[in-house]
């Protein structure tokens, strides 16, 4: 399970990479396309045995990828805290209803929660090394 959720962060990742280079935003896709492959090699580094380096590797990218979202929403701030000047921007192209931006936040932030979640989180009943204990017979 915990492949599963590194795999989903880099799929939104790589999503928002697509995203980014179709709304022509070219300085974002190598800023997504590292986040797509930390995702890679993080579902790797989960998947069982998960111990000793490898889980070092996992928790450094999962702390690397709070660290840029972290960093991407003191931007975000000082962006909409700084006076504008000049004209009004028009409409944001949309892609299936949602702006660029979502996809942005999506690939940012959704796919950090699925990271931690991969990384941080419990372990999955699949995942468990040992057998599972025999159910207790109760005879009257």
């Amino acid at each position: 399970m915990r492949s599963i959720l590194a795999l989903a962060a880099s799929a939104l990742a790589a999503l928002a990479a697509v995203i980014s280079s179709l709304d022509g935003d070219a300085d974002l896709v190598p800023f997504f396309v590292a986040l797509t492959f930390a995702g890679g090699v993080a579902a790797w580094a989960v998947h069982p045995p998960y111990q000793g380096l490898r889980r070092r590797f996992a928790v450094v990218i999962a702390w690397a990828w709070l660290i840029a979202g972290a960093w991407v929403a003191v931007l975000l701030g000082l962006f909409q805290a700084s006076p504008s000047s000049g004209p009004l921007p028009g409409p944001e192209a949309t892609y299936v209803g949602l702006t660029a931006t979502i996809y942005h936040l999506l690939g940012l932030y959704g796919g950090l929660l699925l990271m931690m979640a991969g990384v941080f989180g419990p372990e999955g009943r699949l995942e468990r090394s040992g057998p599972d204990p025999e159910p207790e017979v109760v005879r009257t």
